[in-house]
């Protein structure tokens, strides 16, 4: 046991030749991992006592079991739909994804849904994300959609920031009129070691190309629970962490290529010339039926040439 190691001369007093004091201090460094737990028990060796063997008969309780406290996650959101990963797609469209979180040694506080500021603090302990709205290509990332503010109220932008004559026309201005709290419909205190959120969908949610955003649970804060300290991030059980990523698309190959050279004509398409398209995905994969699934597998790509005239032309995505 750590905390204990070089134990302070003060806290070990001898009341008598039979008899001692151990005084326990807090330890506010203790922590144990998820469902993790260390036994402590009682030993006097022989070099501790005027004796020459180790006392080994005992009387009373000398032995108990600490245990973690774990906040342990299951459900879609954080198993991802490919190898623990979303793209913005899964957070934009009909996706809707859920969270549960059980409490092990704890419980939760009776309000922590229907306290609104207690609501969007777990929101925000649960879906910590390593980026800001306030970055560039983030401002409809996660942060931004789960406080649900438009991108000129987080950034403060007002195109009439003063329309009142009066500089000062509210002596107490509220600087949030419309304090966002996550909706209560979404969150279920369903017993008092459960809690059931359901992450809706953001159609507006978006990252910029080859970006990418982590989303991961951070320490659970105490007013959310109803022990004294918070639940540290060694406490989690089960998948607490993400990756979103911005699907896009790169393409190469003697299409493209040649067309970049010059323009192609209804009889280059004709000709007995074979042309390759070869399409590289990141931020998301192929389906494994890409190849046998006649649907799937029709690729329709649109090229502008500087006639501006537009050719569709139809290409096989072979997986690769």
């Amino acid at each position: 046991m750590a905390q204990l190691a070089n134990f302070p001369a003060s806290k070990l007093q001898r009341l008598s030749n039979t008899r001692v004091f151990v005084t326990i201090d807090i330890m506010s460094y203790y922590d144990l991992p998820g469902l993790g737990n260390e036994t402590i028990s009682a030993n006097i060796p022989a070099d501790a006592v005027l004796g020459s063997t180790d006392v080994s008969t005992t009387i009373g309780f000398h032995s108990l079991v600490l245990v973690g406290r774990t906040h342990q996650y299951t459900g879609s959101f954080f198993a991802g739909i490919s190898e623990g990963t979303l793209t913005a797609d899964d957070i934009a469209g009909v996706s809707v994804f859920s969270i549960t979180i059980i409490l092990y040694h704890e419980e939760w506080s009776v309000d922590v849904v229907s306290n609104g500021a207690k609501r969007q603090l777990l929101i925000d302990t649960v879906l910590a994300s390593n980026h800001h709205s306030s970055e560039s290509g983030y401002e409809y990332a996660l942060y931004a959609q789960t406080r649900n503010l438009p991108f000129r109220q987080h950034h403060n932008l007002n195109p009439n920031p003063n329309p009142n004559p009066n500089p000062n026309p509210n002596p107490n201005p509220n600087p949030n009129p419309n304090p966002r709290n996550f909706p209560s419909d979404n969150i279920i205190r369903a017993s008092n070691t459960r809690v059931d959120i359901t992450i809706p969908q953001y159609p507006t949610y978006f990252l910029a190309t080859s970006t990418s955003e982590n989303i991961a649970v951070v320490a659970l804060p105490n007013s959310l629970i109803s022990g004294q300290t918070d639940m540290s991030v060694n406490q989690i059980a089960g998948d607490g962490v993400v990756q979103i990523n911005a699907a896009a698309a790169t393409y190469t190959g003697t299409l493209f290529r040649r067309l970049n050279e010059t323009q192609l004509t209804d009889d280059d398409i004709r000709s007995d010339v074979i042309y390759t398209v070869i399409i590289t995905l990141y931020g998301t994969q192929w389906p494994t039926d890409i190849s046998t699934d006649v649907t799937k597998r029709q690729v329709r790509v649109r090229v502008r040439v500087r006639a501006r005239v537009r050719v569709r032309v139809r290409v096989r995505v072979r997986q690769i």
